[in-house]
This record gives C-alpha cells, structure tokens and sequence, in this order.
C-alpha cells in the first residue's frame, strides 16, 4: 500500500488509509476469498452481512464505494481468472489488506458502451503496450496497481478486449484526482492516464481475447453486492428518521402519531427489508453466474435507497433540507443509480433474460 502523505494538503487521504488499514486489520478484504491466498474463505452471506455493517456504522462514503469496487471487480476477477503466480503477487496483497486497487474501464466518450472503448493494447516484442485514458477510475490517486481494460488492434465485437494488471510504478502511468460534486462524500477518485505503459505478457489476466468475460464476470459480483453498505445505511437512516419523528412535536403531540408520517416510515421498513431479503438472494448464487439477478440486484436497491431518502427529508421537513449528512447520503443515494453501469442499463439486462432484447 501508498505510505501515507502527512502534508495538511493530503489529510483526507491519510485519514482514507488509516481506515483502509482498520478495515483490513478486521480482515474485511479476506472474508470471501480463498485461504491459499489469503482470504478467509468464508460464506457470501457472511460477507454481505460485515458490508451491510460498515454502512450501518458509517453510511455509504468514499470508503464504502472503494471497498466495493476493489473486492468485487479486482479481487474476484483475480480469483477467478488469475494465474497461480499472479494471485501470489496480487490477490494475496489485496486479501491481507498490503495493497489497494482499483478497476479501471470508463472512458469519457464510451460511458456503459464498453466495446467502445479507445484504450489501446498493441503487442510490443513478448509483451504489450498500453495507451489511453480512463476516467470516473475510482481510488485513482491511491492505487498500488490498477485492472485496465484495453481494445486490441484490428478488432471488433465480443473478442476485441482484453485485461491486464497495471502496477502504478509503470512508466507511462500517470493519475489525477477529481471531485464528485454528487457522490458519496470522500470519494478518492480520479483519471488513469497511460501513456505508452510496457508490459510484459505476464500482465494480461485471463487468456488473450478475454477480456469481456473478465469485466462481465467483475460486473456480475459488484452489482449484486457494491450496495450492500447501502443497505446498512438505509437501516441506520430509519432509525433517525423514526427517533425524530417521536421526538418533534406539534400541535402538543408527537409527529410519529401523523398517519402520513407513520406511513413514510412504514415504507422506509418495507424497502429495507426488501433489500436485505433480495441481497441474501443473491448470495445464495455463490458464483455470482445471474447477470439478470446482479443487475435487478443493484436497480432495485439503488432505487429503493433513493426513495428512503427522499421520506426522510420530508419527515423532518425544514431540517433535513439543512442537514449536511441526509443532503449528503441523497447525494450519494442518486449516484448509486448510474454506478456499475445506470438502471437502464440494468433494465436491459433483465429484459434480455425475459427474452425481450
């Protein structure tokens, strides 16, 4: 991992290490993944269940989303498509919490079309050249090594990708950070810029051509289970709601006793636990093989999220129009829905199982 900067310029980003390092001290990074590398092996739901925790404890931050986005489309396509040496190398880092990572596909103008993507993979003697730009990169500036997808020369469709493991010290690679103006809040984003990057052949993950089904597969883990802080945060979220609305008074009595109240609340509960039940669902498909699942998985959730925030702020009215934090985890509430590719997107994916695209 980065050593930590100590500049006050750079204070958010040594906080941001500092609790990346208490997360896998816990053994977070490990929980779902196999001990011969490091992990602890442990069952999907179980996993789910520590997710849905961290975002109970501190709602679905930066943090939150770069957990998500490191062991669900780094660590699992490793897992899955690495070899022997590179899981060594790699995933062992990310699994004891040494190293962090980050997956590196959108591009500005290619968006949720990934087969048109401009990122460029040419073979240079026994290795590979990389060039392009990728953007909304998450924990750019923070990474130790990066999964870049690239398009291959001369070619088109399904077999015109491939993927390989960048390690940040590659000449050529340079980042850059932004920030989201909605998001959540500590998000350590940025651009992947790289500039001629050689690689030896070692560095591609999965077989040369496959790099669709190694982004569909990362895909198909972070959809079904990126949220499920989110859902930690939606229980955390009702708890408040449902303690002010005990609390504030008018008229000489409780606003809870407003059945238009009560019935927000109601709601709040009937989409928390909705999306607890569909997210223990899609755990019991351990090797996440349900595209149409993990895609209604996270629409559902994202959605859900939204509308639990939105009562939220007319339960407290006035004052949740001025609370930072409800503006905030509505803020990052909206963005969930174009994460991992937008809900219409995900809506096309199920409508594909239904044989309807």
């Amino acid at each position: 991992m980065r050593k930590e900067r100590t500049s006050a310029g750079h204070d958010s980003a040594g906080r941001f290490l500092r609790q990346w390092r208490g997360l896998a001290k816990a053994g977070l990074f490990a929980l779902p993944f196999p001990r011969s590398f490091g992990g602890a092996q442990r069952p999907l739901p179980e996993t789910a269940l520590a997710l849905e925790d961290l975002g109970r404890r501190r709602g679905f931050d930066g943090l939150s989303l770069s957990v998500g986005a490191q062991m669900w489309a780094v660590q699992a396509p490793l897992a899955e498509f690495g070899t022997a040496e590179q899981k060594r190398r790699f995933l062992e880092p990310l699994c004891r919490g040494r190293a962090l990572a980050a997956p590196a596909v959108t591009e500005e103008e290619a968006g949720s079309d990934v087969l048109g993507m401009k990122a460029s993979a040419e073979p240079r003697g026994s290795g590979w050249r990389l060039s392009g730009r990728k953007s909304c990169v998450t924990t750019a500036p923070l990474a130790d090594f990066f999964l870049v997808w690239t398009r291959l020369p001369g070619r088109q469709g399904p077999m015109s990708l491939d993927c390989f493991i960048v390690p940040r010290r590659t000449r050529g690679l340079s980042t850059s950070a932004f920030r989201w103006e909605l998001g959540p809040a500590g998000a350590r984003s940025g651009t992947v810029t790289l500039a001629g990057c050689d690689l030896p052949a070692s560095a591609r993950l999965g077989r040369e051509c496959q790099g669709l089904a190694v982004f569909l597969r990362a895909m198909s883990w972070e959809r079904r289970l990126i949220l499920a802080p989110a859902v930690g945060a939606m229980e955390s979220r009702l708890e408040s709601a449902a303690r002010f609305a005990r609390e504030r008074r008018q008229s000489g009595r409780p606003i809870a006793q407003n059945q238009a109240v009560a019935h927000r609340l109601a709601d709040m509960k009937i989409r928390l636990e909705a999306c607890r039940a569909f997210l223990r669902q899609a755990c019991l498909d351990a090797e996440a093989r349900d595209e149409a699942l993990s895609a209604a998985v996270k629409a559902f959730i994202s959605e859900a999220w939204v509308a639990n925030c939105l009562d939220a702020v007319e339960i407290h009215g006035a004052a949740g129009c001025r609370d930072a934090g409800l503006r905030g985890e509505l803020g990052a509430a909206l963005a969930s829905r174009v994460m991992s590719g937008t809900n219409e997107i995900q809506r096309n994916l199920v409508a594909s199982r239904l044989g309807l695209r």
